[in-house]
């Protein structure tokens, strides 16, 4: 399930470097978003620009109909480093992982997060669904 809205307002954001973060809102979604948040990111030595997935707030009615997995999908396109914060569905854990994440925090904390670097020659190689 495509959310247009949602795609249209990322790419907004996207455009002002100066807009550290930001609630946007879709038809079947909304997330905060962070697009140009630094991280220093276990070992890597420095700073990296990310664009930070921090709450997703799916509607119930849309809820299992992929939205998610779609955003994701359209966000890798991005080509930018992408860093979700704070994994609390369990059954995410394993989506990111398929895609070739890697958590930043040993996966049996509560909140682990994860990142994804686009050319990164360390991160493996997603699975395909």
């Amino acid at each position: 399930m495509i959310d247009e809205k949602l795609h249209r307002g990322v790419a907004r954001l996207l455009h002002d470097p100066n807009l550290r973060a930001a609630w946007v809102t879709g038809d079947f979604s909304r997330m905060y978003i962070r697009p140009h948040s630094m991280r220093a990111i276990p070992g890597i030595s420095k700073m990296i620009r990310t664009f930070d997935i921090a709450n997703v707030m799916v509607k119930q009615s849309s809820r299992g109909q992929g939205v998610f997995r779609e955003f994701v999908s359209y966000c890798e396109t991005l080509n930018r480093p992408i860093y979700i914060e704070n994994v609390t569905e369990p059954r995410l854990l394993g989506f990111f992982i398929k895609r070739g994440y890697l958590s930043c925090e040993p996966l049996g904390s509560l909140t682990p997060c994860f990142i994804r670097i686009p050319g990164d020659a360390n991160a493996p190689a997603p699975v395909e669904e």
